[in-house]
């Protein structure tokens, strides 16, 4: 079995009160998966994510350069959450049955958007 993790850490200077550090977050697995993909989007159309089993997070990172909005949702019909144009998004998934989620959606409001999709 692979073991996975993702460790998000911050600082923020310049506070009156000094900085502060964020603590590390860490999402990990005992049985990781190793998947990264590029998904070319189409303009204003969803696009479906398969989720691999036993993934329990993804990091969608779309080009620095971009400046279409793109949405994350749970299904087709949602409305959705308007995620970074620019920056990467991290999801931690569900991993509880009955509730395992084994797709997503992306939604790019420009067409010739390739964001890279990594699953830990």
């Amino acid at each position: 079995m692979a073991l996975g993790s993702i460790a998000i850490t911050g600082t923020i200077t310049g506070l009156t009160g000094g900085s502060r550090t964020i603590a590390p977050p860490v999402i990990s697995s005992t049985a990781a998966v190793d998947n990264v993909r590029t998904i070319a989007l189409a303009g204003n159309t969803n696009t479906t994510i398969d989720i691999p089993t036993g993934a329990v997070a993804c990091i969608i990172t779309p080009p620095a350069s971009n400046t279409a909005q793109l949405t994350f949702k749970g299904v087709a019909g949602d409305t959705g959450l308007r995620i970074s144009r620019s920056h990467p998004t991290m999801i931690a998934l569900e991993t509880l049955t009955p509730s395992v989620p084994t797709t997503f959606v992306l939604y790019a409001q420009s067409p010739g958007i390739s964001v890279e999709v990594a699953f830990v």
